[in-house]
């Protein structure tokens, strides 16, 4: 299974398709998924102090879906292919 995702690349318009295709190829490798999740809080610091950390509820910050950002919960098998992607600008 690994040398045949080697060989390819599969591109997709939306982000929603990605995340179909990342789970059902996940479904494809052995064993037990292990989940990571984000951080659930607000960092208050000099820039945003006019934020209150109960201004945004642990909910709303997990849905955030930002473009260049990870999603809230990330997916992982041992032996699953994994790409790192980093900007550097």
């Amino acid at each position: 299974m690994s040398t045949y995702l080697v060989e390819r690349a599969i591109l997709a318009p939306h982000n929603d398709t990605v995340a179909a295709i990342n789970n059902y190829v996940l479904g494809l490798f052995p064993g037990e998924e292990v989940s990571y999740f984000s951080s659930d809080s607000l960092e208050i610091d000099a820039k945003n102090q006019h934020v209150e950390e109960g201004d945004y509820t642990v909910e709303f910050l997990n849905s955030l879906k930002i473009g260049n950002f990870p999603e809230h919960e990330l997916k992982l098998k041992l032996g699953c292919p994994v790409i790192l992607l980093r900007n550097l600008d």
